[in-house]
């Protein structure tokens, strides 16, 4: 589970005291925001937003998987080391210790207790790499500068799951079995378990070999990483099921695609309709935007914010799985002629207010004070009443409780719907998402596309436009020709104008 300042804590089953801590360094912005990942590799990560504060790989037990190193701080003497379990039952720290010799540093050392027990030869260069006398295709890869030296473990084929252990007995081993042991709880809860064994306060998930991302989502799925019945998490669902919900991910079943990639509509097992979006291997969206959306919407809940039901990570597919909504995006209404006849005034001002709480909500009141940054009218979505649900967090970006405004060199969004100063300098703060959302308020107003506007011999935008229509005193005119005749006029002007 999490603590209060953000640290991932193991807790004694029955008395409830803390007997582990990930005892990271946590900033003051992150606390109650941070986020646990298992990553494909078997890395247990403490992030917050893209900050790694914490990661297991950097706090070996008795185990070196493909990726993990062991380390010597030549300046501080500070090592990483292998301890060896107790017993084969019992994940205990055990007598024997694997670590860089202090004193020969291109040494491999086995202690026991405080004692040599065994030591390698002695390597030689800057980098080397030893594989292992049994042809597993693994190998211990030495590098160093004048700061650190580190010992590598990997794997000359990808496909090889292999580790390293330090048996009780202090020998090292390859197994071919992956059996990934993690040392803390993460208070999981559990929903079935063959897969699953708990010994002395110590976790241990058993994976069959193949696909270690294939494995490590099966392990996981259905186990919540912060337990508790009142901080319920995200489900992980199997690609096996969401293939049968939408027919195997047939065309019929398509909604419409994105950056992101495609979106379906599904049925699951409970008869339950969702919308499920699946992460094209084409697309400008990556893990990294994948990951931002996952951790920033599971945490949000508002009436006008698109819920956030699950998500699949398996083998090389990440896909999202949302509530879904019959009367897909607003832009599919408001700029098509024969479908914006459905918005009155009414349903338009509706449509507004809603977007506007759900910008103030991720502003001001969520637990996370969250920038947009591509706030426009494919992003906001109807339900079956025309409520509008602001979605897609991707490029979304979480603010300190007290920070005012920041700076990127990556300026992602829809032009047209960016402030100036961010489009030109990267400048960006709650402003921008407030920028945008008037650019959707004259659209929704107007009915017209704010892309419309971007014509060579008048280059005006949709703001310009209608700033030169007040200015004039036709203001009246911006208002959808289809509305003029049965809106309030007064609120629909005060909408833009106040």
């Amino acid at each position: 589970m999490f603590s209060a300042d953000g640290n991932l804590v193991v807790l004694d089953g029955m008395t409830r005291k803390q007997v582990w801590s990930s005892n990271a360094s946590i900033p003051a912005s992150a606390m109650n925001a941070t986020t646990a990942v298992l990553m494909d590799s078997g890395n247990l990560r403490l992030v917050f937003v893209q900050d790694i504060l914490w990661q297991s790989f950097h706090h070996p037990s008795d185990t070196l998987l493909p990726g993990m190193k062991l380390s010597l701080n030549k300046i501080t003497g500070q090592q990483s080391r292998l301890t060896s379990w107790a017993a084969l039952d019992d994940p205990q720290p055990g007598m024997f210790s694997a670590g860089i010799d202090p004193k020969v540093p291109l040494q491999l050392i086995i202690w026991k207790g405080n004692a040599t027990y065994w030591r390698s030869a002695v390597q030689f260069g800057k980098e080397v790499k030893r594989y292992f006398r049994n042809q597993s295709g693994g190998f211990l890869s030495y590098n160093f500068d004048a700061n650190e030296i580190d010992l590598t473990f990997g794997v000359s084929d990808s496909s090889l799951k292999l580790r390293v252990v330090l048996s009780p007995a202090g020998s090292t081993t390859t197994r071919h079995r992956l059996s990934l042991s993690l040392s803390l709880s993460l208070s999981l809860s559990l929903m079935r378990a063959p897969i699953y064994t708990q010994m002395n306060g110590a976790i241990t998930i058993r994976l069959k070999t193949g696909s270690i991302g294939r494995s490590i989502s099966e392990a996981i799925r259905n186990f919540s990483l912060r337990g508790g019945k009142n901080d319920p998490e995200l489900p992980l669902f199997s690609l096996r099921s969401l293939a049968a919900a939408t027919n195997n991910f047939s065309e019929a079943n398509k909604l419409g695609e994105g950056g992101f990639g495609p979106v379906y509509k599904g049925i699951l097992i409970a008869n339950e309709e969702v919308a499920i979006k699946r992460l094209s291997k084409k697309s400008g969206q990556g893990h990294e935007e994948f990951m931002n959306e996952l951790k920033l919407i599971a945490k949000l809940q508002h009436t006008n914010l698109v819920r956030l039901l699950g998500c699949c990570i398996e083998d090389e597919e990440m896909i999202l799985i949302y509530e879904y909504m019959p009367n897909r995006s607003l832009d599919k209404f408001l700029f098509d002629s024969s479908e914006r006849t459905k918005l009155d005034w009414r349903t338009r001002f509706r449509i507004i207010e809603g977007v506007a709480q759900g910008v103030l909500y991720i502003h001001k009141y969520s637990r996370l004070k969250i920038i947009h940054r591509d706030l426009k009218a494919s992003n906001v979505l109807l339900d079956e009443t025309m409520k509008p649900k602001i979605s897609d967090f991707g490029m979304a970006k979480i603010f300190g409780m007290d920070q005012t405004e920041a700076n990127t060199n990556r300026v992602v969004g829809t032009y047209g719907y960016m402030s100036p100063e961010y489009a030109l300098y990267g400048h960006f703060s709650e402003k921008l998402d407030v920028f945008s959302f008037g650019v959707l308020l004259l659209e929704i107003v107007s009915g017209k596309r704010h892309s419309a506007f971007h014509r060579f011999e008048d280059p005006l935008t949709l703001a310009g436009w209608a700033w030169r229509l007040w200015k004039e005193g036709r203001e009246i005119e911006v208002i959808d020709e289809l509305l003029r005749e049965t809106c309030q006029l007064d609120e629909a002007l005060r909408s833009f104008l106040s």
